[in-house]
């Protein structure tokens, strides 16, 4: 079990501060949790399998239209991190933590600043 302490953006633009845990498959198997692939997830379901074999408490799901497809497209946000449920789309856990960043599909570096700086950014716009 690896415990986070994650950061969510609360009402009137306030951190929120929470501990979360992601457990491994076997760790996750033994604690009993019932779990899906996270491209499976839907509304009601509480934790989700990443592509590296991670289960993580799963924190949103929505649907977003789709201009490309035509249609809706899944995205998944997790504690282990986010993806939209496309065919090469996948949410790897190690990488993510690596970076301490859950939040963001892409694993590429920041080209100016850092997280901080663009965090107080968009804290400003509000």
């Amino acid at each position: 079990m690896i415990r986070l302490d994650r950061r969510y953006l609360g009402k009137n633009n306030h951190w929120i501060y929470k501990q979360e845990v992601v457990y491994t498959q076997e760790e996750a198997d033994k604690e009993g949790l019932s779990y899906v692939y996270w491209k499976d997830a839907a509304k009601g379901d509480k934790w989700a399998l990443t592509d590296d074999g991670y289960v993580s408490k799963i924190l949103t799901i929505k649907m977003y239209n789709d201009r490309k497809q035509k249609g809706k497209n899944k995205y998944v946000k997790l504690t282990a991190g986010v993806g939209f449920n496309r065919k090469y789309s996948k949410i790897n856990f190690l990488k993510n933590h690596s970076r301490n960043e859950y939040s963001t599909m892409s694993i590429k570096p920041l080209k100016r600043g850092n997280w901080l700086d663009v965090e107080q950014k968009i804290l400003s716009m509000h």
